[in-house]
């Protein structure tokens, strides 16, 4: 039986297939080619603001043995934050990983969070808008359930050049990455709020986090764009 057209008359297993094939290439060409990559540092995460607004640090968190031997960053940070006021406190994970290439990965939250009783609920992606006229932040929104109780996750992927939602469109990048700047180094950022219908404190957090993010990675030589 022959695929059924897609509205642009380009069958839509054939297009899935395309697709599926240059992320192959790529990765041949990422993983297999001994790439020059730019050491690539930020500023210790130790030293990300500890107040960010009204949001001020009640805590700081370290990570399971297990869980720094499975995820692998070359710095993180975890951390609780609070307003003083209603909200309920956030949590603030960031993972920072010099080199996609030659050492580990994010991990999706969508895939390690689920566990303890908790289930998915809903997935979708959103943007947020930013500050000062940036670049609108695109974000995960993640909410899970146990029993009647949720939580709200948004999370996304950052570096020097650009934020993403989709872990597709992260790893999309690395090879022009690599072709442009020599670097594949990336963050992930997860803001857990842990009730659902504090959407609106989440999503005034990371907006904050993402700008104060920014200032933490390396800048490019001067002669690279």
């Amino acid at each position: 039986m022959s695929s059924s057209p897609s509205k642009g008359g380009f069958p839509r297993d054939r297009r899935t297939w395309v697709v599926t094939g240059l992320f192959l290439v790529q990765s041949i060409l990422v993983y297999a080619v001994p790439w020059k990559e730019i050491p690539a540092e930020i500023v210790p995460l130790r030293e990300f603001p500890r107040q960010l607004a009204k949001w001020q640090t009640t805590s700081e968190g370290l990570l399971d043995p297990e869980v720094l031997e499975l995820l692998q960053p070359d710095d993180y940070l975890a951390r609780t934050y609070g307003s003083g006021g209603e909200e309920e406190p956030l949590g603030l994970f960031i993972g920072y990983f010099k080199s996609q290439r030659l050492g580990a990965h994010p991990h999706s939250p969508r895939r390690c969070l689920p566990g303890s009783g908790w289930i998915p609920y809903s997935f979708r992606q959103v943007v947020l808008p930013a500050a000062g006229g940036a670049p609108p932040i695109p974000v995960n929104e993640y909410v899970l359930e146990k029993g009647s109780s949720r939580i709200l996750v948004l999370y996304w992927y950052q570096n020097s050049r650009r934020a993403v939602s989709r872990e597709i469109w992260a790893k999309a990048y690395l090879l022009p990455d690599l072709l442009q700047y020599q670097r594949s180094d990336t963050t992930l950022v997860r803001v857990i709020q842990p009730s659902a219908s504090g959407w609106a404190a989440a999503a005034d957090f990371s907006r904050l986090v993402y700008s104060a993010l920014t200032q933490h990675f390396q800048p490019f030589p001067p002669d690279v764009p």
